[in-house]
């Protein structure tokens, strides 16, 4: 009695672990699915506005709501930066600048002449606003995730990371998707429109 109890009880276990898996991996191709029609909408468009970007994600946003934000990066070079933070700060009505992490963590301007990768657009908008311009290409625990996903060319899962604006400080991941610029291969950070 007490084998077949024991057997019963794996068997249980199993039949659940297998159940768990078939449901992060349905999660996991959606996501898949949306961060390629998301691509779909960058390639698309050369000039994607801040609305059409909200009407795009909320749906989607609304239905996982264990997804904090989904977020717009562009690759800026120090001849555009300018115009980013002119955007940036008619997107927020207060001024802001392309922003990075301190040693000790402390928010500071990115410095001139870099080339930057700053969160220029972000929903849900008001639980996200105060990242809107931070640099992730100068984010140490990001890099490796953002090279990973440029050069492949595919989306990459980070390592669990602390998003700045979770006050709480709970671990997360990101999903890093390349979207490269027209008529350029898809591959390489060279290539990158974002």
């Amino acid at each position: 009695v007490g084998h077949v109890a024991a057997t019963e009880r794996i068997n249980r276990f199993q039949a659940a672990a297998e159940r768990a898996v078939r449901q992060l991996e349905n999660r996991f191709a959606d996501y898949e699915t949306f961060v390629y029609l998301f691509c779909g909408l960058f390639y698309s468009q050369h000039d994607v506005t801040p609305e059409q970007f909200d009407r795009f994600v909320q749906e989607w946003i609304r239905r996982h709501p264990e997804v904090k934000a989904v977020e717009w990066a562009p690759l800026v070079s120090a001849a555009d930066r300018a115009a980013t933070e002119s955007r940036l700060t008619r997107l927020q009505g207060r001024p802001v600048r392309i922003f990075r992490r301190g040693p000790q963590q402390e928010l500071r301007e990115s410095p001139p002449g870099a080339e930057d990768l700053p969160l220029l657009y972000v929903s849900p908008f008001v639980a996200n606003r105060t990242v809107l311009g931070l640099d992730i290409a100068s984010e140490p625990d990001r890099m490796p995730t953002l090279r990973a996903a440029a050069e492949l060319g595919v989306p990459v899962i980070s390592p669990p990371i602390t998003l700045i604006q979770d006050l709480r400080g709970r671990p997360a991941v990101i999903l890093l998707t390349p979207v490269y610029r027209e008529g350029a291969p898809r591959h390489g950070w060279e290539n990158l429109r974002g």
